[in-house]
């Protein structure tokens, strides 16, 4: 006996249940396994290829136990490198969501007058630090940092201390393209009726930051990079 035909343009409210389930099932495995450590998953990952290769040994062929060999081994020799560098990404990744399509309010940009050493809270500076920001024109970026308001599960703290700016014209979101030597925020203080230290460090809505910031004189264009998330474009000399 065939099940009923709904009208037009009605779903089945069955259907629908299931699917809303479903979806909330894969929310939460992506949820846990974001909370795992790299650790974690490594040891995970070897306890599953642990109970292949028990019930492999006990039950197949030795033609097909020597092709799981040679599978092994180019897993060992070209895919594990690929699957640890994916673990290390996973806790930025996670951390990143908290600005995932986050915006940026510019309210100004000023010429800044070269930092000393001993106006920071936030940097400690070297030897290193003072050869590279002698090379760069400063800036006070008054700026606010706002995150979008649909944002999903996981992590929705973020940390002013943890923003970067790189130039526009670097591409890619890879752990390398955070290595930026061609500008640097030395200080920044956070806005609460004026501006002042970072008390409280970590937030969850939009925040309005003073940025003291220096950039290489060829750098026009810089974006913001919170972990792995891009957004807000800055034009220096705009």
């Amino acid at each position: 006996m065939s099940s009923p035909r709904l009208p037009p343009g009605q779903s089945d409210p069955g259907a629908d249940e299931f699917g809303a389930a479903r979806e909330m099932k894969r929310q939460r495995l992506r949820s846990a396994l974001l909370r795992l450590s790299p650790g974690q998953l490594v040891a995970i990952t070897l306890a599953v290829l642990t109970a292949i290769a028990v019930i492999a040994i006990r039950y197949l062929p030795w033609w097909v136990l020597l092709a799981i060999a040679l599978g092994s081994f180019l897993a060992l020799r070209y895919g594990i490198p690929f699957l640890l560098k994916q673990l290390l990404m996973l806790p930025f990744k996670a951390k990143g969501q908290a600005l995932a399509g986050a915006t940026i309010q510019l309210h100004s940009l000023k010429p800044a007058p070269f930092p000393s050493a001993n106006d920071s809270e936030q940097h400690y500076w070297d030897a290193a630090d003072l050869a590279r920001y002698q090379e760069m024109n400063w800036y006070f970026l008054d700026v606010s940092i706002v995150p979008p308001l649909n944002r999903s599960e996981g992590f929705r703290l973020w940390e002013p201390g943890e923003l970067l700016l790189i130039p526009a014209s670097v591409r890619g979101n890879s752990l390398e393209s955070l290595e930026c030597e061609e500008v640097a925020i030395h200080d920044y203080r956070v806005f609460d009726g004026a501006f002042g230290a970072d008390v409280q460090g970590k937030y969850d809505g939009a925040k309005r930051l003073l940025l003291h910031l220096g950039a290489k004189p060829g750098v026009r264009r810089v974006v913001f990079r919170y972990y792995l998330e891009r957004f807000g474009e800055v034009d220096l000399l705009g």
